[in-house]
Protein backbone atom coordinates (compact mmCIF):
# COMPACT_ATOMS: atom_id res chain seq x y z
CA UNK A 1 0.00 0.00 0.00
CA UNK A 2 1.14 3.75 -0.67
CA UNK A 3 0.41 6.80 0.66
CA UNK A 4 0.84 8.52 -2.40
CA UNK A 5 -1.97 10.59 -3.94
CA UNK A 6 -3.63 7.37 -5.94
CA UNK A 7 -5.08 4.76 -3.86
CA UNK A 8 -5.44 0.92 -4.75
CA UNK A 9 -8.24 -1.64 -4.66
CA UNK A 10 -6.72 -5.31 -4.15
CA UNK A 11 -9.24 -8.08 -4.17
CA UNK A 12 -7.81 -11.46 -3.11
CA UNK A 13 -10.66 -14.25 -3.70
CA UNK A 14 -9.71 -18.08 -3.88
CA UNK A 15 -10.72 -21.53 -2.18
CA UNK A 16 -7.60 -21.47 -0.21
CA UNK A 17 -6.51 -20.74 2.47
CA UNK A 18 -4.87 -16.98 2.98
CA UNK A 19 -6.84 -14.31 2.05
CA UNK A 20 -6.94 -12.83 5.69
CA UNK A 21 -3.90 -13.33 6.10
CA UNK A 22 -2.55 -11.50 3.28
CA UNK A 23 -4.93 -8.58 4.20
CA UNK A 24 -3.61 -8.85 7.74
CA UNK A 25 0.51 -9.10 6.39
CA UNK A 26 -0.32 -5.34 3.99
CA UNK A 27 -2.38 -3.95 7.17
CA UNK A 28 1.23 -4.68 9.30
CA UNK A 29 2.96 -3.22 5.87
CA UNK A 30 0.73 -0.17 6.01
CA UNK A 31 1.41 0.40 9.63
CA UNK A 32 5.09 0.20 9.72
CA UNK A 33 5.22 2.89 7.39
CA UNK A 34 3.06 5.14 9.93
CA UNK A 35 -0.39 4.64 7.41
CA UNK A 36 -3.59 4.31 9.44
CA UNK A 37 -5.80 1.48 8.61
CA UNK A 38 -9.25 0.10 9.42
CA UNK A 39 -9.70 -3.57 9.31
CA UNK A 40 -13.06 -4.59 9.67
CA UNK A 41 -14.16 -8.64 9.18
CA UNK A 42 -17.62 -8.67 7.80
CA UNK A 43 -18.81 -12.60 8.69
CA UNK A 44 -16.98 -13.42 12.10
CA UNK A 45 -18.43 -11.94 15.17
CA UNK A 46 -15.38 -12.07 17.19
CA UNK A 47 -11.26 -11.66 16.74
CA UNK A 48 -10.99 -14.98 19.19
CA UNK A 49 -9.37 -17.05 15.90
CA UNK A 50 -6.64 -17.53 14.22
CA UNK A 51 -5.09 -14.14 12.48
CA UNK A 52 -4.19 -12.34 15.66
CA UNK A 53 -5.89 -9.95 18.47
CA UNK A 54 -6.06 -6.66 17.53
CA UNK A 55 -6.46 -5.37 21.17
CA UNK A 56 -2.91 -6.98 22.20
CA UNK A 57 -1.63 -4.11 19.25
CA UNK A 58 -1.99 -0.94 21.30
CA UNK A 59 -1.72 0.99 17.98
CA UNK A 60 -3.31 4.07 17.70
CA UNK A 61 -3.28 4.35 13.82
CA UNK A 62 -5.45 1.20 13.41
CA UNK A 63 -8.95 0.17 14.47
CA UNK A 64 -10.63 -3.86 14.08
CA UNK A 65 -13.74 -4.46 13.92
CA UNK A 66 -15.72 -7.52 14.09
CA UNK A 67 -18.87 -7.03 12.40
CA UNK A 68 -20.98 -10.01 11.41
CA UNK A 69 -22.55 -12.66 13.69
CA UNK A 70 -20.80 -15.66 12.43
CA UNK A 71 -21.85 -17.33 8.99
CA UNK A 72 -24.55 -15.69 7.62
CA UNK A 73 -24.86 -17.01 4.08
CA UNK A 74 -26.57 -20.46 4.47
CA UNK A 75 -28.57 -18.85 7.69
CA UNK A 76 -32.39 -19.58 7.48
CA UNK A 77 -33.07 -15.95 8.78
CA UNK A 78 -32.31 -14.15 5.55
CA UNK A 79 -33.85 -10.55 6.87
CA UNK A 80 -32.03 -10.69 9.74
CA UNK A 81 -28.41 -11.33 7.90
CA UNK A 82 -29.31 -8.42 4.95
CA UNK A 83 -30.10 -6.37 8.19
CA UNK A 84 -26.67 -7.35 9.92
CA UNK A 85 -25.13 -6.90 6.97
CA UNK A 86 -26.54 -3.72 5.74
CA UNK A 87 -25.44 -2.12 9.10
CA UNK A 88 -21.89 -3.55 8.80
CA UNK A 89 -21.73 -2.12 4.96
CA UNK A 90 -22.79 1.25 6.57
CA UNK A 91 -20.32 1.25 9.01
CA UNK A 92 -17.56 0.22 6.76
CA UNK A 93 -18.67 2.89 3.99
CA UNK A 94 -18.45 5.75 6.83
CA UNK A 95 -14.62 4.68 7.24
CA UNK A 96 -13.99 4.87 3.86
CA UNK A 97 -15.48 7.90 3.05
CA UNK A 98 -13.92 9.42 6.10
CA UNK A 99 -10.38 10.03 5.47
CA UNK A 100 -9.42 9.02 8.58
CA UNK A 101 -7.30 6.22 7.14
CA UNK A 102 -5.32 5.07 4.12
CA UNK A 103 -6.14 1.58 4.21
CA UNK A 104 -9.50 0.08 4.64
CA UNK A 105 -9.75 -3.45 4.67
CA UNK A 106 -12.88 -5.18 3.95
CA UNK A 107 -12.54 -8.78 4.76
CA UNK A 108 -14.96 -11.00 3.78
CA UNK A 109 -16.97 -8.42 2.27
CA UNK A 110 -17.86 -10.60 -1.23
CA UNK A 111 -19.54 -13.29 1.06
CA UNK A 112 -22.31 -10.97 1.52
CA UNK A 113 -22.50 -9.90 -2.15
CA UNK A 114 -22.49 -13.51 -3.66
CA UNK A 115 -25.17 -14.25 -0.72
CA UNK A 116 -26.77 -11.39 -1.98
CA UNK A 117 -26.84 -9.77 1.34
CA UNK A 118 -25.44 -6.89 -0.67
CA UNK A 119 -26.12 -4.84 -3.56
CA UNK A 120 -22.83 -5.46 -5.80
CA UNK A 121 -23.82 -2.13 -7.80
CA UNK A 122 -23.74 -0.25 -3.78
CA UNK A 123 -20.20 -1.76 -3.39
CA UNK A 124 -18.98 -0.97 -7.06
CA UNK A 125 -20.44 2.60 -6.48
CA UNK A 126 -18.70 3.12 -3.25
CA UNK A 127 -15.68 1.82 -4.43
CA UNK A 128 -15.94 4.71 -7.53
CA UNK A 129 -16.86 7.08 -5.07
CA UNK A 130 -14.27 6.81 -2.75
CA UNK A 131 -11.48 9.06 -1.78
CA UNK A 132 -9.16 8.39 -4.69
CA UNK A 133 -6.00 8.32 -1.78
CA UNK A 134 -8.05 5.51 0.50
CA UNK A 135 -6.51 2.11 -0.62
CA UNK A 136 -8.88 -0.66 -0.01
CA UNK A 137 -8.14 -4.37 0.14
CA UNK A 138 -11.42 -6.47 -0.33
CA UNK A 139 -11.44 -10.91 0.25
CA UNK A 140 -13.23 -13.58 0.04
CA UNK A 141 -13.95 -16.60 -1.47
CA UNK A 142 -15.59 -15.67 -4.79
CA UNK A 143 -16.00 -12.29 -6.79
CA UNK A 144 -19.10 -11.15 -9.28
CA UNK A 145 -17.24 -10.33 -12.44
CA UNK A 146 -18.24 -6.66 -12.27
CA UNK A 147 -15.99 -6.49 -9.18
CA UNK A 148 -13.04 -7.93 -10.75
CA UNK A 149 -13.11 -5.97 -13.29
CA UNK A 150 -12.98 -2.63 -11.74
CA UNK A 151 -10.05 -3.16 -8.91
CA UNK A 152 -6.48 -2.45 -9.64
CA UNK A 153 -5.39 -5.83 -8.85
CA UNK A 154 -7.04 -9.71 -8.01
CA UNK A 155 -4.89 -12.42 -6.36
CA UNK A 156 -6.22 -15.52 -6.78
CA UNK A 157 -5.76 -17.83 -3.46
CA UNK A 158 -6.20 -22.17 -4.62
CA UNK A 159 -5.53 -24.90 -2.55
CA UNK A 160 -3.11 -27.44 -4.47
CA UNK A 161 -2.73 -29.38 -1.99
CA UNK A 162 -3.31 -30.17 1.70
CA UNK A 163 -2.51 -32.79 4.00
CA UNK A 164 -5.95 -33.63 4.80
CA UNK A 165 -6.54 -34.16 1.31
CA UNK A 166 -3.76 -34.93 -0.71
CA UNK A 167 -5.36 -35.92 -3.56
CA UNK A 168 -5.98 -32.26 -4.52
CA UNK A 169 -4.20 -30.73 -7.30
Amino acid sequence: MTNSNKGLVLLYIGNGVGMTAAAVGQTFRSLGRGLRVCFMQFVSESWKHGEFVPSELGEDRAEFHALGKGYMCTSDHRENDREVARCAWDFAREKIASRRFDLVVLDELTELITASLLPEREVLRVLAERPKEVNVIITGRAAPEALINVVDLVTEVRELCSRRNPGVK
